[in-house]
């Protein structure tokens, strides 16, 4: 019987005895290929096909701040929700009608609407300094992991074209990636969870990611979530522990006015909103409430990193205390009490 190839020899079989494409993935034994067996830089990223690696990306790559729903500094449970509110740090809600409530459970982000022929959306606004171009691939988690689900592929042309990626789910929920324009100079990318009416779902895992692969999802750590949530929203709540809720130490300097300073734990987007509810203490020998002011905002640092306090009572409530005598700013002895500061986009 004759050979068929080359006559058997001593010699090494080499890539030129094997036809183009005759090896595939079924005909290489698990295991048979070690470490040792391939050259050092054999391997180049041409040769790797995109869908080939899932998991492995340089860098960070969740363009979603708080997607896994960590962060809470507003509050844990919300009733009757408005459009245009914040909840979970970051994100807010669009509604057309109907009853919204939204609660921090175990699985993530719980939202519930209830109504007729009525359609909310849960919604992050992303700064177009913070969007690279290329396609990117939109992916969360609902119904307590019981269904993840990915988007196509969504292209973002030139950093100028921004159009619409929709998908949809059993009629439940959707998700859209749209544009957002907030002023003349500003665009940035909005991305939608949509729910209808008289439906609750529970979601998590929101990512947003450069690409075509839906990859796993990026868990930080809730110190670095909470430091990015920071830079759009700072709140000092009091949080039910001690008799009062100390924020910082004010200094009297005339009969009605006294100053406070806030460092704030990181540079703010922009100079903040300040709202607040609640009573001032100052102490000077015993602690006594200096009800009746009014805080306003009188300075905000270069950086939006320092944030000063003016504290106006016009009933001479610091009369006999000005020239360097210190008051705590506190936000009260009530959970309901709070200094905030907003720079949301």
């Amino acid at each position: 019987m004759p050979y068929v190839g080359r006559v058997p020899s001593a010699v090494p079989v080499t890539a030129d005895d094997i036809p183009a494409n005759s090896i595939d993935a079924s005909k290489i034994v698990d295991g048979a290929i070690a470490v040792a067996d391939v050259a050092d830089n054999a391997i180049t990223e041409a040769k790797i096909a995109d869908a080939a690696v899932v998991s492995l990306k340089s860098g960070r790559k969740n363009l979603i701040i708080n997607g896994g729903f960590d962060v809470w500094q507003r509050g844990t449970s919300f009733s009757g929700v408005s459009s245009g509110t914040y909840h979970a740090d970051r994100w807010n809600i669009w509604s057309n009608g109907g009853t919204i409530d939204i609660d921090k459970v175990s699985g993530g982000l719980q939202f519930a609407i209830s109504g007729t022929g009525v359609t909310n959306s849960l919604m992050q606004d992303i700064e177009a300094q913070d969007v690279p171009l290329g396609d990117y691939i939109l992916s969360f988690d609902a119904d307590n992991y019981s269904n993840i689900l990915s988007a196509n592929c969504y292209s973002i042309g030139g950093g100028t074209h921004y159009g619409n990626l929709t998908y949809i789910s059993d009629g439940k929920y959707s998700m859209t990636l749209t544009s957002a324009n907030f002023n003349s100079s500003t665009t940035a990318i909005r991305v939608e969870i949509y729910l209808n009416a008289n439906t609750t779902i529970v979601i998590n895992n929101v990512q947003l990611e450069l690409g075509s692969v839906a990859t796993d999802f990026e868990h930080r750590s809730y110190g670095e979530e909470l430091a990015l949530c920071q830079r759009y929203f700072v709140g000092y709540d009091y949080n039910g522990t001690g008799a009062h809720g100390y924020v910082c130490i004010f200094a009297g300097y005339d009969a009605d006015d006294a100053m406070g300073v806030l460092n704030l734990p990181v540079p703010m987007r922009t100079s903040p909103t300040l709202t607040y509810s609640g009573v001032f203490m100052r102490y000077a020998g015993a602690s006594s409430e200096v009800d009746g002011g009014t805080v306003v905002a009188y300075n905000y640092g270069d950086n939006r990193s320092v944030f000063a306090l003016n504290y106006d009572n016009s009933t001479n409530a610091f009369s006999g205390h000005q020239g360097g005598a210190m008051f705590w700013g506190v936000s009260g002895d009530s959970t309901a009490n709070y200094i905030r500061l907003d720079a949301e986009l």
